[in-house]
């Protein structure tokens, strides 16, 4: 009786033993394949985290060169009003050179106008001087 109660010990624990080697068996596989997915996730993480760091660099660059055309654009808007201020004192300047040219013009007319009378006037006192003589 003791000898079968010790088999049927033995044969019960030697399937519990290998029942739990399968299980650590199994749980070994299950860590070495999750020890590969984090080696994965790991690569593709560093992967990811180092494309982040191009693109984070790439965008200082483009705010750095957006900063730089504002100020390009910024400047250009400063030349172009001085420019246009340029262009309107030049007109200003212009329209007054063209008044005086007017004016200047009407002041001709007028002396001629003067002159042609102080000519006739001369005429006259001539052709008189020339009929007493």
């Amino acid at each position: 009786l003791r000898d079968s109660y010790n088999e049927k010990m033995e044969s019960e624990i030697e399937n519990k033993f290998d029942q739990l080697t399968k299980e650590l068996d199994a749980r070994v596989k299950d860590l070495a394949v999750a020890e590969k997915e984090i080696v994965r996730l790991k690569t593709t993480s560093d992967d990811w985290r180092v494309k982040f760091e191009e693109q984070a660099k790439r965008a200082v660059e483009y705010a750095n060169k957006i900063s730089q055309l504002e100020v390009e654009v910024e400047g250009a808007k400063q030349e172009n009003l001085s420019a246009e201020e340029a262009k309107l004192k030049f007109e200003e300047d212009l329209k007054v050179v063209r008044e005086e040219n007017a004016r200047s013009q009407d002041r001709e007319k007028v002396l001629k106008l003067r002159v042609s009378a102080l000519q006739q006037q001369v005429e006259k006192h001539v052709a008189r001087y020339q009929s007493v003589v």
